[in-house]
């Protein structure tokens, strides 16, 4: 496994690209602005996307969803309690438009996401928000704000 750190956004939000090193398929993890420098990094790498995973609904944790979404064509995956705050931005984000990019599919606890020898595991960690997830591989942890 191999994993890319990006420091995007703002709000300086930690995005993760993890990729399955003899395949290069991978996730990004919380793309949260930025996108353009994303995709390079993906591009530089020839990482083929084949998720865009959310740790939760706050906008500084997607606010390149749509970029990368509509570069790489990957699904967006988001725990179902948090979907509302995708589509609906609080309002402590300022006047934010909500991504036009659709959620593709929920997360649940204890579901495995797998690419090539890629492996990682949804784990609930509500509290900064009900939906809150993180994903565990690797002997790693990605938590989002957890």
């Amino acid at each position: 496994m191999k994993i890319q750190q990006l420091t995007v956004g703002s709000f300086a939000t930690n995005c993760y690209l993890v990729t399955d090193e003899s395949t290069r398929e991978g996730f990004v993890i919380d793309p949260g602005g930025d996108g353009d420098r994303i995709l390079s990094e993906i591009k530089k790498t020839g990482m083929k996307v084949k998720g865009i995973l959310l740790t939760h609904g706050h906008y500084d944790h997607f606010a390149a969803v749509d970029r990368v979404a509509q570069e790489t064509k990957a699904p967006v995956l988001i725990h179902r309690s948090d979907a509302c705050w995708y589509s609906q931005i609080p309002s402590f984000f300022g006047p934010v438009a909500p991504p036009k990019t659709k959620i593709s599919g929920f997360l649940e606890p204890g579901q495995r996401l797998r690419t090539g020898e890629l492996s990682l595991e949804v784990l609930a960690t509500p509290g900064h928000t009900p939906g809150g997830v993180s994903f565990y591989g690797g002997g790693m942890l990605f938590c989002g704000d957890t």
